[in-house]
């Protein structure tokens, strides 16, 4: 395998999606060719099929989804996610509580097979910035919705293990 052809392959294994990589001599590869001939005019065209003898992996494709670093962007992210693996993902290395408490929110949406309503995303967006227990306690007098009673346990238990 050639310089060029390497460098295209670990392109490949961080964008999936990706079908060709242009590499200039000097070995930095680019998946836009005009980006590459900018750099250097004298590049060459790696496609996927030349390096890569297996599709994605579902880990890989999951990691498509770690593209987005800002906690908005990762919960957005949680919310559209439509499987385990993607979750797993988003969750690896985080520690946001907003973050977690979204994909818990939607780990449990998954888990049951239910889908929630915008207002209801937005209460647990705004549940997952409570500051005490006793606001925690006014949101789950009278709810009975699980998937919110259960963003209030999270929540709770959160509070609770930083207390100590």
């Amino acid at each position: 395998m050639t310089k060029a052809q390497q460098s295209a392959k670990e392109v490949f294994e961080r964008y999936p999606n990706a079908k060709e990589v242009f590499v200039t001599p000097d070995e930095q590869a680019f998946l836009d060719k005009n980006r590459a001939a900018m750099h250097n005019s004298d590049f060459e065209t790696v496609k996927r099929s030349e390096v890569m003898t297996d599709e994605p992996s579902a880990e890989d494709t999951a990691n498509v989804f770690l593209v987005k670093k800002l906690a908005a962007d990762k919960i957005a992210q949680a919310e559209e996610a439509t499987t385990i693996a993607q979750l797993d993902a988003i969750e690896k290395d985080e520690t946001r509580t907003t973050v977690l408490n979204a994909v818990a929110a939607r780990r449990a949406q998954l888990a049951s097979g239910m889908e929630v309503d915008k207002s209801e995303e937005d209460l647990i967006t705004e549940i997952s910035t409570v500051k005490t227990v006793e606001e925690l306690d006014a949101y789950a007098k009278d709810e009975t919705r699980q998937i919110i009673l259960d963003t209030i346990d999270a929540r709770r238990t959160e509070l609770t293990e930083n207390q100590d």
